[in-house]
């Protein structure tokens, strides 16, 4: 029998119409063998193509922006000598274009570890804690691995359809070590019956930990008699009644023998050729090919440096390349960091502590302040349920918190590091500029490490081009800290406006909690019949509040709420508006609307804050809202059209005639309708929250870091002037956290708001980090009652954010000089599409340098 099998032709070169499919029926295949179905595929707009045989359908999500075709490719296992093939799309307007399916009969090949441990895709070792979870959605071969045994009912995109009596075992094991506790979790949406998990240490006595029904996820441990055991099995059934899905299982163990840190892979050989068909990588956090190793003499530690963009485990090893110190460029009144990172020795160190040595100086005797180099320590999260299957469990690092007094414990072989952050102060000449580091541990002598920070012929400005909009929750925030009377909040509110200012991010509401009364109108009623009512503002406490804050935090934007217009409420009738009791459609009505409306206008233009202000009238609206919010928009339209008026949401025909601001996700950016509102002069921004996932870049904890700045050149690349973000401290809800506040600190997960508080609520993580930039200080956990008026920590990613934002600065500031320059366009190596982009930081620094370089040639600085 041929091993690779050209389906039919009606699978090719067609347009799928969205919701439809085709089938090669009777595919020959050699039963209980592994095969990869592949394919190519051009997609005219955003959603899933996806394929398989009926028993293993898997989705992949694509982008219409994508310059390539998408090549995907899954990996079943054959349960039949004669299958049917499908492919096809799902919420894809417009369909797909297909090209080469093909299938071929493949072995698969798993990572092989000295002492012969061999770890599949989904496994990984950190220390003497084992994990697997299910991973792959490039290459979708989940239910292939080195320790599966049975297979039963089907699969449609990573999870199981249940049936009655059916279910998969897997048996787990690492070879040389015991398990000395082991746990199972599955996550489960049944509609009738139950899901047991048993676990057994031999395979044939069986042990059942969980009985899962409804919907929720749910954890068993295996009793201590079995343990501990050199080999532990999983088995998962369906009831006797039994209709629902169940996510793959998830374990964590602890093993005993010596520390490791490895993850796996899964990879997949033509069974025929040998040649490479495809793999499942390792997650990147699991890559140690970068980094560079500082060769100085310390007491009982090693030093290297890492990218700020890179995550650093506890027990990866040292780089294997070196650098002679640390180094940055930035332009000025710009920040730019890297990481100093402390690898302990077999005993570890104690009261790690860095600063800078003294002031940094040019050749030509300019200084940059010793005072502008700030030094944090980077701790660590426990990713217990990754964002995506592109993520992996474990500690990622990600909060940035002051130095302890009495310094840093770095545990025997770990790894500890430290962020080094300069901001370049404004009016700092052009040129390359030199200091150090000290390095201290208990008892041991100071090391220094050069640091270096080339600074640009220019400098940026306070308030950044770009727009952002982000969420800012007070009321949370003023719980953590406890924080009740007035001065308190003060204090704490405006400690965590310096932190957003700081990253050039603009809250929604700047002015809440400063300013102590909003703008005021008064509504005078006409004295005759036939008149129309006027509007008397009073602007002066607001002006002055705003003034204020406008100047001393930089904000470049504000929503602008309008009592009537922006309620964001939605009657069930969907009825008319009604405005200071006069009822849409009447000449009263209209008379008044032009009065407030234009009113408000032409004061905000007389500031100088037209630009700056925005109506965020409603969120995600749904299709049954559309005429709704379209008739309320198109009369702040026909009366205050400089207003930008914008929805979270993708142009879509029912909104055309009020939205002006369109804020969609990334993967819901090109619509039929895009380009007929760019031609007409409308504004886009875009967000990211828990969607999408993967392939595209994020803003979860357990992602690259470089996700957040490829973000914004992205936004360059795709003519967005602005960016959104629900929250920025999003820290506990209360559906999870019914009684106590969660500890973001020790649970990275932003869990849903979804139905009442109870032992069997559904666990939805909605993404690690989602909504979080800022962390509360550690001193809020204290058990104490005062208020705690410490600032806010920060986070890896609030910093790389930033990073772009600045980075967007430098393509706005070159293309006001040169608008035609070609280093504009951003290079495919940093991203190609909002799909395809880079995971590593030195094309983005790169290019970045290229820009700065640029700019100081046409400004005319000379060093």
């Amino acid at each position: 029998m041929m091993h690779s099998i050209l389906l039919a032709a009606a699978l090719c070169g067609a347009a799928a119409p969205d919701g439809k499919s085709w089938s090669a029926r009777d595919v020959p295949h050699e039963l209980g063998e592994l095969y990869m179905l592949s394919f190519k595929v051009k997609p005219s707009g955003n959603g899933l193509v996806n394929g398989g045989p009926p028993s293993y359908n898997m989705d992949f999500t694509v982008d219409a922006d994508d310059t390539r075709e998408r090549e995907c490719s899954v990996v079943y296992r054959a349960e039949a000598a004669r299958l049917a093939l499908r492919l096809g799309t799902w919420d894809m307007p417009g369909g797909a274009t297909w090209r080469d399916a093909s299938s071929r009969r493949v072995r698969a090949v798993f990572r092989e570890l000295p002492g012969g441990v061999t770890l599949g895709a989904g496994e990984a070792v950190d220390g003497r804690v084992y994990r697997f979870m299910r991973r792959g959605y490039r290459l979708q071969g989940a239910h292939v691995r080195p320790f599966l045994r049975r297979v039963g009912g089907s699969f449609n995109s990573g999870v199981w359809r249940t049936y009655p009596g059916t279910g998969c075992d897997y048996v787990f094991d690492v070879k040389g070590r015991r398990f000395v506790d082991f746990t199972a979790s599955i996550g489960v949406q049944l509609s009738t019956g139950t899901v047991s998990v048993a676990v057994s240490s031999d395979g044939s006595e069986w042990r059942e930990v969980v009985t899962a029904a409804g919907r929720g996820s749910f954890t068993g441990s295996a009793p201590a008699d079995i343990l501990p055991a050199e080999r532990m099995f999983v088995r998962i059934r369906g009831g006797a009644v039994c209709a629902g899905i169940v996510g793959f299982p998830s374990v964590k163990a602890s093993i005993d023998g010596e520390p490791f840190r490895a993850a796996g892979f899964s990879s997949y050989v033509d069974a025929e050729t040998g040649e490479m068909a495809g793999e499942i990588p390792a997650p990147d956090y699991y890559d140690e090919s970068w980094g560079r190793t500082i060769p100085v003499s310390a007491p009982g530690f090693s030093l290297w440096r890492a990218d700020a963009e890179m995550r650093v485990a506890p027990l990866r090893g040292l780089p294997s390349e070196t650098a002679r110190g640390l180094a940055v460029s930035a332009a000025a009144n710009e920040a730019e960091a890297v990481q100093l990172v402390v690898k302990a020795g077999a005993r570890g160190v104690r009261g790690v502590k860095v600063h800078a040595s003294g002031n940094l100086v040019s050749r030509d005797g300019a200084v940059i302040p010793a005072a502008s180099v700030d030094v944090r320590q980077v701790t660590f999260v426990d990713i217990a349920s990754p964002s995506d299957e592109t993520s992996a469990p474990g500690l990622w690092p990600e909060p940035l918190e002051p130095v302890p007094d009495e310094g840093v414990c770095v545990p025997p072989g770990e790894n500890r590091a430290f962020w080094i952050r300069v901001r370049v102060p404004k009016g700092i000449p052009a040129g390359c500029y030199v200091g150090s580091l000290a390095v201290s541990s208990a008892g041991g002598p100071d090391v220094s490490v050069p640091l270096g920070v080339e600074v640009f012929g220019f400098e940026l400005p306070d308030a950044m081009t770009l727009k952002t909009s982000f969420g800012y929750e007070r009321d949370g925030v003023f719980d953590y800290h406890r924080a009740k009377s007035p001065q308190e909040r003060r204090v704490v509110n405006e400690a965590y406006l310096d932190a957003l200012s700081q990253a050039h991010i603009s809250p929604y509401h700047p002015e809440w909690g400063l300013i102590a009364s909003q703008w005021k109108c008064r509504v005078v009623e006409p004295a005759g019949t036939n008149g129309h009512a006027s509007v008397v503002f009073d602007w002066s406490a607001w002006d002055a509040g705003m003034e204020k804050i406008l100047s001393r935090w930089h904000f470049g934007t504000f929503v602008f709420t309008i009592p009537g217009f922006t309620s964001g409420s939605f009657p069930r009738d969907g009825s008319a508006h009604v405005f200071h009791g006069r009822r849409e459609g009447t000449p009263e009505y209209e008379a008044l609307a032009k009065a407030y409306l234009g009113g408000i206008e032409a004061h905000l233009r007389e500031k100088g804050w037209i630009d700056k202000a925005y109506l965020y009238w409603y969120d995600e609206p749904t299709a049954d809202r559309f005429k709704w919010l379209d008739r309320g928009l198109s009369v702040v339209r026909r009366y205050a059209p400089g207003l930008r008026r914008m929805i979270t949401k993708e142009p879509r025909e029912g909104l055309m005639g009020g939205v002006n601001l369109w804020c969609p996700t990334p993967d819901k950016m090109e619509t039929a309708v895009s380009q007929a509102c760019r031609a007409r002069g409308d504004d886009f921004w875009w967000y990211v929250c828990m969607q999408p996932k993967a392939p595209y870049a994020t803003e979860f904890i357990d992602h690259p870091g470089t996700d957040l700045r490829v973000w914004l050149w992205q936004t360059w690349k795709k003519e967005v002037s602005g960016i959104l973000i629900w929250n920025t401290v999003y820290w506990t809800s209360v559906t999870i956290y019914p009684d106590v506040r969660q500890n973001p600190y020790e649970d990275a997960a932003s869990w849903a708001r979804m139905g009442p508080p109870g032992p069997k609520t559904f666990r939805y993580n909605w993404g690690n980090g989602e909504g979080r930039y800022l962390y509360p200080p550690r001193a809020c956990f204290d058990g104490g009652t005062s208020a705690v008026l410490a600032p806010p920590n920060g986070s890896m990613r609030l910093e790389i954010l930033r990073d772009g934002i600045e980075d967007y600065e430098y393509f706005a500031i070159l293309s006001r000089l040169d608008p035609k320059n070609p280093l504009l366009e951003v290079p495919a190596e940093v991203a190609e599409s909002l799909t395809r982009f880079t995971t590593r930081p030195e094309p983005i620094k790169a290019h970045r340098h290229r820009l700065a370089m640029e700019i100081a040639r046409l400004k005319g600085c000379k060093r």
